[in-house]
């Protein structure tokens, strides 16, 4: 059984600006989540960063 939780994420940039306040997500086992928009997509790289070099 596999599991995403994100609680509380958030996303500031340069110079305080907050693109993401307080974001929390539950997906649970079967579920099929999209998130769209370079905040997303910058949030989910940051939090699983490339292991093994990419492979």
């Amino acid at each position: 059984m596999a599991q995403v939780v994100l609680q509380d994420a958030r996303k500031l940039y340069a110079g305080g600006i907050e693109a993401v306040r307080a974001f929390t997500l539950d997906v649970a086992d079967g579920e099929f989540v999209v998130l769209v928009g370079p905040a997303a997509i910058t949030i989910v790289n940051e939090m699983f960063p490339m292991m093994n070099g990419g492979k």
